[in-house]
């Protein structure tokens, strides 16, 4: 097999936090150590899983593997940040523990290791019962400058799997926020942290993983939606004309997971409530998903 040439590569930390995570354990880890780009530390830091998740790591004979207990009380942001701390490379590469990558994501990634660069980031196709999804993908967005301004209006499409981000930029930022309300929205909050002190985001326009819907997941949505948990700090950089707009464009994202999360159904009245609260296009397509989810109940 191809191997990446290791002279001169930055150190990469892989920090994994995992939880009864034996269905996937094994595929992630190997999709990470099979990577062609190899000067990697694997940080993983396990939250006293009750099932076989530890012992499967165990059998990964690999030098570069380190493992961690830590209770963390259900907040993923403490097992990562636990990692990033332990973490001795230049730069830190998230993955889930369902999730996977290609074996060229770090490679491919890596050629934007430069001082312009801060957070890295691509698309990642979909898994549903170990097949993947047809036309169906995270396609991330590129973020115009100032980046900040971009992430807040129009929401996240970040996912934490594809990220390689610069350690000092994570640490200037004072890592991930570890607070109960942050559950589930710490990922968005620390791009935003982190967009506030530098515009550094690259958008690597390639399918370098996998992102993996189950009966687990904390959400199967395609894109994350904006949370006011995860933006309220920031809002007093808005003018009240962006504050507006910025909910507008929250109230539409929020029918629309909805709507996906139902199986592409929006009831009437959901409809009636919130078509006045959205602008524009927002409403045409809100009556595109209405018709659909009729001729979907009158099948």
């Amino acid at each position: 097999m191809y191997r990446y040439n290791t002279t001169d590569q930055p150190l990469v930390s892989v920090c994994i936090p995992t939880f009864n995570s034996e269905k996937y354990i094994s595929n992630a880890l190997a999709s990470v150590i099979n990577q062609t780009y190899q000067n990697l530390e694997i940080i993983i830091v396990d939250n006293f899983s009750t099932d076989k998740t530890v012992e499967i790591v165990n059998n990964f004979y690999d030098h570069r593997i380190n493992i961690y207990q830590l209770k963390n009380h259900g907040c993923i942001a403490a097992s990562r940040n636990f990692a990033s701390k332990k973490s001795n490379g230049k730069w830190i590469a998230f993955l889930d523990s369902d999730d996977l990558w290609t074996k060229n994501k770090i490679e491919c990634c890596a050629k934007y290791f430069t001082d312009k660069v801060d957070l890295i980031y691509h698309n990642l196709m979909i898994l549903e019962n170990n097949q993947l999804i047809e036309r169906r993908s995270m396609r991330s967005k590129k973020l115009r400058r100032p980046v900040f301004y971009n992430l807040i209006m129009y929401g996240n499409t970040i996912a934490t799997s594809s990220v390689v981000v610069r350690t000092s930029i994570l640490k200037r930022v004072n890592w991930m926020n570890e607070s109960q309300n942050m559950i589930g929205v710490e990922d968005y909050n620390t791009w935003l942290k982190i967009s506030r002190v530098s515009n550094g985001f690259k958008l690597v326009k390639k399918d370098l993983g996998f992102y993996r819907i189950h009966e687990d997941n904390f959400s199967n949505a395609i894109h994350i939606n904006p949370s006011l948990s995860a933006i309220q700090d920031f809002l007093v950089f808005l003018s009240p004309r962006k504050k507006r707009r910025l909910f507008t464009n929250y109230k539409y994202a929020e029918i629309r997971s909805s709507y996906y999360k139902n199986s592409m159904v929006i009831e009437p009245f959901e409809l009636i409530k919130n078509f006045n609260k959205v602008k524009g296009l927002d409403r045409l397509k809100i009556l595109y998903m209405f018709s659909v989810s009729l001729l979907k109940n009158n099948k």
